[in-house]
């Protein structure tokens, strides 16, 4: 039924017999998911989408007698899909027929997957451009920290030496 490709499943409320009444297709350009919702009209449900949430609700009422649960076994429901950058919820549609409402989810074109091979090494960095440039792959370079700025009426202090280099321990006289 639903892959891990699909909007992962958040909540469904299960009829009371206990038996699901809804099918995901994973297609290429879009996720299509059939509720059955026999007995109901537009009018009755309710279908929100956010940027990363569709919800589907039954809102009570259009069936005549009907209570928390009628003859078909399909009581107040209440389904609610995470919809990952994968898909498009500005665009989702929905259409009632023969009490069974299909919900068609676009996938989005821009967020394609990409392969990666278990143990391929990284390419190595690239040296930078010629003439001190920078390519558009390179982080900028950071400012290199400039000397205090002379002058303002204060003697400067001579730079101080290098320090001498060490000897090597001399060995134990005998």
């Amino acid at each position: 039924m639903a892959s891990a490709t699909n909007p992962a499943l958040l909540y469904p409320l299960p009829p009371a017999d206990g038996k699901e009444r809804w099918e995901m297709k994973d297609g290429e350009d879009s996720v299509q998911l059939w509720l059955q919702v026999p007995g109901l009209s537009k009018e009755n449900l309710e279908i929100t989408t956010t940027e990363d949430l569709l919800e589907i609700k039954w809102k009570g009422g259009g069936r005549a007698g009907a209570g928390p649960e009628d003859i078909h076994g399909i009581g107040p429901f209440h389904v609610r899909l995470l919809l990952t950058k994968e898909y498009v919820a500005g665009e989702v549609t929905a259409v009632l027929k023969a009490g069974m409402l299909e919900v068609t989810i676009p996938k989005n074109k821009a967020v394609q997957p990409q392969v990666v091979e278990i143990g391929k090494q990284p390419p190595p960095p690239q040296p930078p451009a010629p003439g001190g440039g920078r390519s558009p792959s390179s982080p900028p370079s950071l400012p290199q920290p400039q000397a205090p700025a002379q002058g303002g009426g204060r003697n400067p202090s001579p730079p101080s030496p290098p320090p001498e280099p060490r000897q090597p321990p001399s060995p134990p006289a005998p």
